[in-house]
């Protein structure tokens, strides 16, 4: 898939750490390019995940860290600070792995937090669920029934499905097949299956669930090693705000 023109190696080699690129436009201090590593922040199917981090080094050797990486108007901008940039620079690009692979087992971890919990017990989610940097993801649910045994009970459930090791695949299926096929994601308000008109990206846990999502994922739910939960608060009117948290790499 592309933008504007734009390779996405993070779909189309998602092993990949560092690449060449090249500048084709340039609008103010942004710049546009033929291929790049850094996914810009997903909000297409209501889980707004951030954008990668990274670092860019300019022909000439200047290293600059990536500012930000944005989609808009169908194509995928970038910024780096201190860099005047023309159309036809060649660019390395260096990701921040650690950032992108913490990213996403969160994004996974809060996938099987939703379904567990929806196993469970009937919720409503309040606003969209979002992985918040750092291993940590927030879920706003809205239930009568949540309690903290309920909680616990649902931490369990993700807790069996990380030692399953069960595969976490992507694919795009036709909107009137992936309806049909895909969890309940029970939004107070929107369209719970957003996304483009014909196609949804899917992300399916094998065995467990399948939600639409154009975030990044572990492999296998056996790279979380554990979900902790930090936060679990009880708001007003029903509403609970909770936290989950996968260890950072080399932290027990």
């Amino acid at each position: 898939m592309s933008s504007e023109g734009t390779k996405r190696l993070w779909e189309t080699e998602p092993g990949r750490k560092t690449a060449l690129a090249e500048v084709v436009e340039t609008r103010g201090a942004e710049f546009r390019l033929d291929r790049t590593l850094f996914r810009p922040k997903s909000r297409a199917y209501r889980h707004p995940q951030r954008a990668d981090g990274g670092t860019v080094w300019v022909q000439g050797g200047d290293k600059h860290d990536l500012v930000a990486v944005v989609e808009r108007g169908g194509a995928i901008w970038h910024r780096i600070h201190g860099a005047d940039l023309s159309a036809g620079d060649d660019l390395q690009l260096h990701l921040d792995q650690d950032q992108r692979e913490l990213d996403s087992r969160a994004h996974t971890a809060m996938h099987l937090l939703l379904r567990a919990v929806t196993q469970i017990v009937d919720v409503t989610l309040v606003d969209d669920p979002e992985v918040k940097g750092g291993g940590r993801f927030r879920l706003d649910l809205r239930g009568w029934s949540i309690r903290p045994d309920v909680l616990a009970e649902a931490v369990d459930r993700v807790d069996t499905w990380i030692e399953q090791d069960v595969p976490v695949d992507r694919a795009y299926d036709p909107r009137d097949v992936a309806e049909h096929k895909l969890d309940p994601q029970p939004f107070e308000e929107g369209q719970p299956y957003p996304g483009p008109g014909t196609t949804i990206e899917v992300v399916r846990v094998d065995g467990v669930c399948a939600y639409p999502c154009d975030g990044t994922h572990a492999d296998r739910t056996g790279e979380l090693d554990e979900l902790v939960l930090r936060e679990a608060d009880p708001r007003q009117e029903g509403v609970w705000m909770v936290v989950g948290e996968v260890p950072k790499p080399g932290r027990y």
